[in-house]
């Protein structure tokens, strides 16, 4: 539900209400890419301060992807990077925050819905 949205903006956003989260910073490319050809269920982790986009994904089998429920921020490019997504790739109920830009799709279709994109450069 939007309720962790809510949260985040009281200052009060758990990851921990996630059983069994990730943690991805740090990292000197992408947090998570799935490469063509790939999906998957990113839900309840936090992706945060990657060098090149917290998430990549696209093409084929891109619209098997669901990113949901994701603390995506302080990247220094994109916080979710898509390039010929699929119509049924899903991206609903993240807080994408302070990254360079929030969500940048490129050549793609895809739901985009709830999504809480603030403070992005």
């Amino acid at each position: 539900t939007m309720k962790y949205l809510k949260d985040y903006i009281d200052g009060t956003f758990k990851i921990k209400s996630f059983p069994n989260s990730n943690v991805i910073r740090y990292n000197y490319n992408q947090g998570i890419l799935i490469v063509e050809g790939s999906y998957a269920e990113i839900i309840g982790n936090k992706i945060d301060a990657n060098i090149k986009a917290n998430i990549a994904v696209g093409g084929e089998n891109s619209g098997k992807t669901k990113i949901k429920y994701n603390l995506i921020e302080n990247s220094k490019s994109e916080g979710i990077f898509v390039v010929e997504g699929q119509d049924k790739l899903l991206i609903e109920e993240n807080t994408i925050n302070n990254n360079y830009f929030g969500i940048v799709m490129i050549d793609s279709k895809g739901i985009v819905k709830h999504n809480l994109i603030v403070d992005n450069y």
